[in-house]
């Protein structure tokens, strides 16, 4: 094991197609700390809600990393950047 790979990770994702053309997807993941360049934990949460009224057409309602408004990514301190989720 790198000492750059978290010692823990874990993804949970549930799909369910409902009735009426309704489809719901759900991920919950967490990765754990990862100790040389000294990045925090995380954990996110994503959902969608799709509907097809009729093929092909598909209108769907995705939020991404609604957890938190912001994460560190890996690298050495002083150039670490933070991810910001886009606003649409």
């Amino acid at each position: 094991m790198s000492p750059l790979d978290p010692k823990r990770q874990a993804l949970l994702r549930s799909s369910l197609d409902l009735p009426g053309g309704v489809e719901c997807d759900a991920t919950l993941r967490y990765v754990g700390q990862i100790r040389q360049p000294g990045c925090s934990g995380l954990h996110g949460f994503d959902l969608r809600l799709g509907w097809r009224p009729k093929p092909p057409w598909e209108l769907s309602l995705v939020g991404q990393n609604s957890l938190h408004e912001r994460h560190a990514e890996f690298g050495a301190a002083a150039a670490r950047r933070e991810i910001e989720p886009q606003r649409v």
